[in-house]
């Protein structure tokens, strides 16, 4: 396997998206037919600089969820310019108004926290929508405010103004529109500026055993390094042995008809950036739709035809022949940013005829790279530029981190990988002219770290799960890709490089591999992670409690999400009055407020623990923990959200109970939880059978 990534890395760069931005100054987008005219941010006309330095806006396909190339953050993040858009920067959007009348405005936007969400909005550089408020955070939504419209006078040329407000939001596209009544949904009417997100082709480049045989490459890429889907039928097949699952493998002596089928799902567990769609003949025609990773639609769907598949012929210049003595029909599908999957739908007035032998992706990369933003060393006390410890990164201290252990086969020798396996900025493992440097984590990681010495590599990164294979496809990076802003600062005596690696998907692992044509030079002194989340948080369904007033019986729970408390166990809290939340009786409040982190242990493993806050209007983190109590895996956020309320009688007056459950996907010993607020009343949970 590493062998195969090697030999890619020499022609394979997966990128995630389009890196683009801006069309022709004196371009025009047209409202449609019925009023509507859909402008992706990155589309612009102009982007006019601030009169005052400080603000800018950036393309960027950072969020995951953007429709099309990306979208548009403003920054430096954080900054609040409220209603004085001289401060900000200005993109403007030229657009052919038919008629006059009232126009209401919606953006699709993404707020990282709850201080960057908002934004402004207006028409020929005058602000005309003070503040569009973002409630949601941390994912794409359409946002419009309260009776927000504006007046076009007259059938004409106008050009709409976004400023930011709160630097760091997220614009995605914006939704003009004559009805007071419409609200976008999903990614939102196709820009006319922007052709499909799909483009199909044929191809003949396939390679197998022979008829009905294996297919061993298809445009050159080993089957190896393509991934196989799940295909789904939108009914039941008129035969059973020609079912959906015969898509999903690489054989030519099986296919997956589906004939009258009024829906065929290919879905793939990783963001793919080309599809290959071999067919039984070759010769049917339909429309077919990119997805997302929700399998929500991405952009309307574009017509296929007998001339999108080539005839594949094997090398003595005949038919190769599938299931069905027919020939291999191959098409080629290729979206314009990474996607998911793909629904093929008939053409209106017309059935699916499609016989679909394999379909397979070229796996999209599932990181992304760029310098660290912050760095808190201790730095040598006879020289204050050179570093010497690491303290935290981009403000996450090293407590929080783990490390794994490096391994590289580089000439000197006498810097090993190991040197890169801790916090000590004084040594670094040299990793010159070696094939591959590998790091594996003991636990899964969402985020890697690499303090350089020198910051002036580059190379590939290749993401692994546990057992060394390849997550997705790789990345390329360069020297700036470490450069962030080290005022000076060095590591052994070069320049201090870091970089940040953010996944996607949790991954295990990293293969570092030498760049085209070129050699691996990079000389790590300190790579560390971000554990994987090994728990996710969510709204207990039910709740069962009583009490009785008239003799002062406390209000004590009955059953949690149907299982009663006696298929439940408590655990023992630490903490000044902590144990007032290791029972059922919900009287008991043990305040949180003061301790800041409150630690539960049980006796016995746990998959399942239950937590019941009064009023269940608290913040902040939690992480489970091992059977010596220690932390393990990352923190998850816990918001209100996250918890169920009931209200109780109890003694004296009333309780408002706010409820969570924390599942994990192996079997924990306790619960973290860090909030300076939290009132915990009950701490319980599912021992493991």
């Amino acid at each position: 396997m590493t062998k195969n990534l090697i030999a890619l890395s020499a022609f394979l760069v997966m990128a995630a998206g389009a890196a683009h931005a801006g069309v022709d100054p004196n371009a025009l987008r047209v409202q449609d037919a019925a009023g509507v005219v859909a402008i992706e941010a990155e589309t612009y006309n102009e982007l006019v600089p601030a009169p005052v330095a400080g603000f800018s806006f950036v393309f960027d396909t950072g969020y995951e969820g953007y429709s099309r190339t990306g979208y548009m953050q403003s920054l430096p993040r954080g900054t609040n310019i409220s209603s004085d858009i001289t401060r900000s920067p200005r993109l403007d959007y030229r657009v052919q108004f038919n008629q006059a009348g009232t126009i209401y405005l919606w953006g699709r936007a993404n707020a990282p926290t709850s201080s960057e969400n908002s934004f402004h909005l207006g028409m020929n550089g005058q602000l005309l929508v003070d503040r569009i408020d973002v409630p949601t955070i941390g994912a794409w939504a359409w946002f419009a405010k309260t009776a927000t419209s504006i007046q076009i006078p007259a059938a004409g040329v106008y050009t709409i103004n976004y400023w930011l407000r709160e630097s760091g939001c997220c614009i995605d596209k914006i939704v003009l529109t004559t009805d007071p009544n419409y609200v976008p949904a999903g990614y939102g009417p196709r820009d006319p500026w922007l052709g499909p997100a799909l483009a199909m082709a044929p191809s003949v480049d396939l390679v197998a055993t022979g008829d009905k045989g294996m297919i061993l490459s298809i445009n050159g890429i080993d089957v190896n390094n393509l991934i196989l889907g799940t295909t789904m039928f939108g009914k039941d097949p008129c035969d059973p042995l020609q079912g959906a699952p015969l898509a999903d493998n690489f054989d030519l002596n099986s296919d997956a008809s589906a004939d009258n089928m009024p829906w065929v799902v290919t879905m793939f567990d990783l963001p793919v950036t080309k599809i290959f769609l071999v067919e039984k003949g070759g010769n049917d025609s339909g429309l077919i739709q990119p997805l997302d990773e929700n399998g929500a639609a991405m952009d309307d769907p574009i017509a296929y035809a007998p001339a999108d598949f080539g005839k594949v012929l094997k090398p003595d210049g005949t038919n190769l022949i599938v299931y069905g003595d027919q020939n291999a029909g191959l098409a080629v599908i290729t979206p314009e940013s990474m996607i998911y999957g793909i629904k093929i739908i008939p053409t209106p007035g017309k059935t699916i005829t499609i016989d679909p032998v394999s379909i397979s992706g070229v796996p999209g990369t599932v990181i992304q790279v760029k310098p660290i933003s912050s760095l808190d060393a201790v730095v040598s006390p006879t020289d204050p530029n050179t570093l010497v410890t690491v303290n935290a990164i981009n403000g996450i201290s090293t407590s929080d981190l783990i490390v794994g252990t490096t391994t590289h086969t580089g000439t000197l020798t006498a810097n090993p990988g190991a040197l890169a396996d801790d916090f000590d900025l004084t040594t670094y493992a040299s990793c010159d002219n070696s094939p591959v440097v590998e790091t594996v984590f003991p636990t899964p990681v969402t985020t890697i770290f690499i303090l350089e010495r020198g910051a002036n590599d580059r190379g590939f990164f290749q993401p692994i799960d546990a057992m060394g294979n390849p997550i997705g496809g790789m990345l390329a990076f360069v020297a700036t890709d470490f450069q962030f802003d080290s005022t000076g600062k060095k590591i052994v005596g070069q320049r201090a490089g870091g970089l940040v690696i953010e996944s996607k998907k949790p991954m295990s692992g990293l293969l570092i591999l030498p760049p085209a044509g070129g050699v691996i030079g990079i000389d790590p002194a300190s790579i560390s992670a971000i554990p994987a989340p090994l728990i996710k948080v969510a709204p207990i369904q039910s709740l069962v409690a009583a009490a009785d007033p008239s003799t002062s019986t406390p209000l004590t729970v009955i059953s949690i999400n149907g299982i009663d408390v006696s298929g439940l166990i408590l655990g023992v809290s630490i903490g000044e009055n902590a144990a007032r939340q290791d029972d059922f009786v919900l009287d008991n409040v043990y305040s949180g407020d003061i301790a800041g982190v409150i630690l539960t242990a049980f006796a016995q493993p746990v998959t399942t623990i239950f937590v019941l806050e009064k009023d269940g209007n608290d913040s902040g983190t939690l992480r489970p923990l091992d059977a010596q109590g220690k932390p393990i895996g990352g923190r998850v956020n816990f918001a209100p959200a996250d918890q169920s309320k009931w209200t109780f009688p109890a003694v004296p007056g009333s309780w408002t109970v706010g409820g969570m459950v924390i599942t994990s996907d192996v079997p924990v010993y306790g619960l973290e939880i860090g909030s300076a607020g939290i009132d915990p009343m009950s701490v319980s949970a599912v021992p493991v059978k």
